[in-house]
């Protein structure tokens, strides 16, 4: 059965989605060989997989229009595999910072002297904008950073609630309804502070029917405790002082 335009360059693999486009033949020594480009979506949840897949047809556009005329310089989809070398690069500098800058070709007698890799890794940070676009590089900084979305532990914590069907639905819902409206707002678990919440709680929830917003608000603050309890968030909980007028 052919796969209907809504559903086109997504596949599931177990419960998440993959971005999967051909790369046409004729480009395809620009990619080293690879036939098509693969990478996964991180979620479970169809309009957040077709949102993201949007963005990586946009970006894999310019690509293949850039190998066309003979200016793709790097092929795509390794930011990944760079900022996990990265931060294995940052991890031996905190080791023995002397060492690391000897291996880099910098001699130094003393600590204040080394090179550190955040001095250079912003060459690699503007090359991927420049080359890849600026969700490529907003991949690599997420991934250096150890950046977690919010909806990207949703899945795990729902699995653990021995709860009806139709109550993890409406669960999952009122979860990702904020979490696509940090997304909007480029937060992160760990940029979630209280001016934050507290912005949410005036901008969605008391817009609202009180009881609906109630109980939508106590599904989130629960799925922070659950983030707080497995240290995906090690602060307070910036929802607990929130209150309904």
């Amino acid at each position: 059965m052919a796969r209907s335009s809504s559903e086109r360059f997504l596949k599931r693999r177990g419960d998440k989605y993959q971005f999967r486009r051909e790369i046409p033949v004729a480009l395809r020594d620009h990619f080293d060989g690879k036939t098509a480009i693969i990478q996964p979506l991180q979620t479970s949840d169809t309009k957040v997989a077709k949102r993201r897949r949007d963005e990586f047809v946009r970006e894999t556009d310019r690509l293949f229009e850039e190998a066309r005329n003979g200016r793709l310089s790097k092929p795509m989809g390794r930011v990944e595999e760079i900022a996990d070398r990265w931060k294995e690069e940052i991890a031996a500098y905190q080791n023995d910072p002397i060492a690391w800058s000897a291996k880099a070709g910098v001699v130094v007698d003393r600590e204040e002297d080394v090179l550190s890799p955040h001095d250079v890794i912003e060459y690699e940070i503007e090359s991927i904008g420049t080359e890849q676009g600026e969700v490529a590089k907003g991949r690599f900084l997420d991934r250096l950073h150890n950046r977690t979305t919010v909806e990207e532990h949703v899945e795990t914590y729902l699995s653990e609630l021995d709860l009806k069907p139709k109550t993890i639905q409406g669960r999952r819902a009122d979860i990702l309804l904020f979490a696509a409206w940090a997304t909007k707002r480029g937060s992160t678990v760990r940029t979630i502070d209280r001016r934050a919440a507290a912005d949410f709680f005036a901008e969605v929830l008391l817009q609202m029917n009180r009881k609906t917003a109630e109980t939508k608000f106590s599904n989130i603050k629960a799925y922070w405790r659950w983030l707080i309890e497995r240290d995906f968030y090690l602060e307070d909980s910036p929802w607990e002082r929130l209150r309904f007028p």
